[in-house]
């Protein structure tokens, strides 16, 4: 996967579910944009797509478990739907794999 991705943030609205697909780093630099995606839908069912996600640092997984939890606070609810490699390894070195992936894909090998 190509570090040179640009960094996107898009959020689409499927029924009572909010998927948001990011791609590229997400750092200290641009993790405001993500955050301001994940508050808008704290009450809501919300999926992300790190697919194409190349970084992530100790910020992100914190921002990830803030939102998490207030979403479970709230009646909602957030989980990745899809993660690259590296963002699997992040979370499977924190522990928080089973946090975020509660089955995950059997077409995806874990790292």
């Amino acid at each position: 996967m190509a570090r040179n991705l640009p960094f996107t943030v898009e959020a689409v609205d499927v029924l009572d579910t909010v998927l948001i697909h990011v791609s590229g780093e997400i750092d200290l630099q641009n993790i405001a944009r993500l955050e301001r995606e994940l508050d808008s839908c704290d009450d809501r069912h919300c999926e992300l797509d790190l697919s194409r996600v190349t970084f992530i640092d100790s910020t992100t997984l914190k921002v990830l478990l803030r939102h998490r939890r207030r979403a479970a606070s709230r009646g909602g609810s957030l989980r990745l739907v899809d993660a690259s490699p590296h963002v699997r390894r992040v979370l499977d070195i924190t522990g928080t794999t089973s946090l975020f992936l509660a089955s995950p894909d059997p077409g995806h090998p874990r790292s």
